[in-house]
């Protein structure tokens, strides 16, 4: 956790905004498997991960979001790229994979993003995977900014 503040922090102490401080802490929690987004979603009932991210600017309430997205490891950058294009708010699975790739972030199979923790809450649950990981950021300016990413619920159908 301390490294997601620590991340955040870096973006603001160079006199960045809130919106990229609150995205680069997020960046940080789907890279640890230990949180429920990115390399550490749960698995869909047939054993993929599909992701979902948003963020939000509190002094425009521009958003960008993003839903059931796979090979993609940091959907919080795709939601930002969705907020910046400015044409829709919300793009789904596939079109929101081809924007990733028309902005060049990175992507992987899908099935890298698949660790063995999930996979053995996948097969046995347990409890302890659900949740969802966010940052909020307020920049030198005092703008405001929120970024939120998850795996969503273990077990649930795609799309």
């Amino acid at each position: 956790m301390a490294r997601a503040v620590e991340a955040g922090w870096s973006v603001l102490a160079q006199r960045g905004g809130a919106l990229e401080a609150a995205v680069e802490a997020v960046v940080v929690l789907e890279d640890d498997p230990h949180f429920n987004a990115g390399l550490g979603s749960t698995l869909t009932a047939d054993g993929g991960v599909e992701m979902d991210a948003s963020v939000m600017t509190g002094d425009t309430l521009a958003a960008g979001a993003v839903g059931a997205v796979a090979g993609v490891p940091n959907p919080i950058r795709l939601a930002r790229a969705v907020l910046a294009e400015g044409r829709e708010v919300l793009l789904v699975g596939e079109p929101a994979v081809a924007l990733a790739r028309r902005h060049g972030l990175p992507l992987c199979p899908p099935e890298d993003l698949v660790t063995e923790a999930a996979r053995r809450h996948w097969s046995a649950p347990q409890g302890g995977l659900e949740g969802t990981v966010g940052a909020v950021a307020c920049d030198g300016r005092g703008h405001v900014a929120a970024a939120t990413s998850t795996g969503g619920l273990s077990g649930k159908r795609r799309g």
